[in-house]
């Protein structure tokens, strides 16, 4: 354990139970053409949890440009996948979405907020498709193989709060670490890979902060993450001892 540490509730992943949860469901590939998805009739009708209902009057929007391939109903969001099947991400509990984007050929992604909660849903749109929440845009590894994110916020009610990496495959992706017992500190971020076994973090101590306009001004501690050592976090900036 590094430093002083908050107990933090993962959301998507892990096995604690998140306060946002977006659920998935997979409708069937069919034979007809590929064609956008109709997210009333491929998606459930209502919110995994019945009594749920959005903080808002209309569907999420979402850009023109996933127009070929996704669709919006009141509670879901649903994607056409590489098999031809529709993936659907439960939106519920979404006040607003934006900076939706395909980060390659194969995910996607777009942040939401909520009512003091806020994220980052990764798709992934190889063989039926999955999605995970991953708090924060997911960096991945210059080879290839591996992503990772972290989040940590004052509310603690994030899709994540805290910091995970994934193995990613050819048919989706699984996580290798996941850790929501993050020191209690300022802008926590990921400032690089080194190759595919290590990453850089780094976050301001509270106690440095005096106005936070100036956040980017303060002095930062540094953290490495290290395959050889599970992914855990340590304080330092070396991967490799020379």
């Amino acid at each position: 354990m590094v430093g002083k540490t908050t107990r933090r509730t993962a959301g998507m992943i892990g096995t604690a139970a998140a306060a946002i949860v977006f659920a998935t469901f997979s409708a069937a590939a069919q034979d007809e053409p590929q064609t956008r998805p109709d997210a009333e009739t491929a998606c459930p009708d209502r919110p995994v949890l019945e009594d749920a209902s959005p903080d808002r009057e209309a569907m999420l929007s979402f850009p023109a440009a996933w127009a070929d391939f996704a669709d919006m109903s009141m509670y879901w969001l649903a994607v056409r996948t590489e098999l031809g099947s529709v993936h659907c991400v439960e939106t519920t509990w979404a006040i607003d979405a934006d900076a939706y984007e395909r980060l390659n050929e194969r995910f996607l992604g777009f942040e939401w907020s909520g009512y003091e909660a806020g994220g980052y849903m990764l798709i992934d749109t190889a063989g039926t498709g999955s999605s995970t929440d991953t708090g924060a845009k997911p960096v991945f590894s210059p080879e290839g193989g591996y992503m990772a994110s972290i989040q940590f916020s004052d509310a603690g009610w994030g899709g994540l709060e805290g910091f995970a990496v994934w193995r990613t495959y050819a048919s989706g992706m699984t996580p290798v670490h996941v850790d929501t017992n993050l020191p209690t500190m300022a802008d926590w971020r990921i400032d690089k890979w080194e190759g595919n076994g290590c990453l850089h973090l780094s976050a301001v101590p509270y106690d440095r902060v005096e106005d936070w306009r100036k956040l980017t001004e303060y002095k930062r501690d540094r953290y490495v993450s290290r395959s050889r050592d599970g992914w855990k976090l340590s304080a330092g900036e070396v991967c490799f001892a020379s």
